[in-house]
């Protein structure tokens, strides 16, 4: 049985953030309230967390983590193959749908993968080395990835865009 277009964009969202690594800046929290600085949230905040492919997350404390970002972008080839095949068999209208709201996806984790890049050293102050890394390739494959998507498939100015003023 053939899957709704709903399905197929949910298997193309999770090959985006599986495998990720991310953390909760908690500088941003604390500038809306107060009660973030609180002691109990400490574990929640500025925490390195690796979501593995399979969807397991935990917490790094810089363990082993570029061996899970090194299939970051053979995952994000497999999304490529997808959208192939999909615009062979969707509708113009269908496919340019999924594309647009898949070209906001990525937008966004390029966006966010590069944001923490930028901050995690200073947000983080014992930050392995191979952490580091690990959101280094991460935030490559997310380059190269739409880089890709707007080369080959047409993307909107404005989901071009969107992220540019945050």
């Amino acid at each position: 049985m053939e899957k709704s277009l709903k399905d197929k964009h949910s298997e193309l969202i999770h090959r985006l953030y599986k495998p990720l690594i991310f953390y909760l800046p908690r500088k941003m929290w604390a500038d809306l309230d107060d009660k973030w600085m609180d002691k109990e949230f400490d574990t929640v905040f500025s925490t390195v967390i690796l979501m593995r492919e399979n969807g397991d997350n935990y917490i790094l404390n810089n363990g082993a983590s570029n061996f899970y970002l090194l299939g970051k972008a053979s995952s994000l080839d497999k999304n490529i193959y997808e959208l192939l095949d999909l615009k062979v068999k969707l509708t113009s209208e269908a496919f340019r749908f999924l594309s647009e709201r898949y070209s906001l996806s990525v937008a966004f984790y390029k966006q966010i993968s590069n944001w923490m890049v930028e901050h995690v050293k200073d947000d983080i102050s014992n930050c392995s080395e191979e952490t580091i890394n690990s959101f280094e390739i991460q935030k490559e494959a997310f380059v190269k990835h739409w880089d890709y998507i707007q080369k080959h498939f047409s993307v909107p100015d404005h989901i071009k865009n969107y992220f540019d003023s945050i």
